[in-house]
């Protein structure tokens, strides 16, 4: 905290580990790309796998929700087939 705010602390693991900002712009002159994500520490390709599993699940949680009806649908649909009087 003393020493304040310092560039050899700031950035991603890839920024952190590339040595810099400029060298990581010097790797997309390359032939070689690198996935990075500041919340996750790792390989390219486990940075990878986690955006194919977090795409996965939103896809499917999108789908969930598509597929689930309305409150007052339902309700209506357990008062028909219950045969209850609808809540006040």
């Amino acid at each position: 905290m003393r020493r304040g705010r310092r560039p050899d602390l700031q950035g991603g693991g890839l920024i952190r580990s590339c040595g810099g900002w400029a060298a990581v712009r010097a790797l997309r002159r390359g032939r070689e790309t690198y996935a990075s994500d500041e919340r996750v520490l790792g390989r390219s390709d486990f940075v990878e796998a986690l955006r194919a599993e977090v795409e996965r699940a939103e896809r499917q949680r999108a789908r969930l929700h598509a597929r689930t009806p309305e409150l007052a649908t339902l309700l209506r649909r357990v008062t028909a087939a219950t045969q209850l009087p609808p809540p006040p």
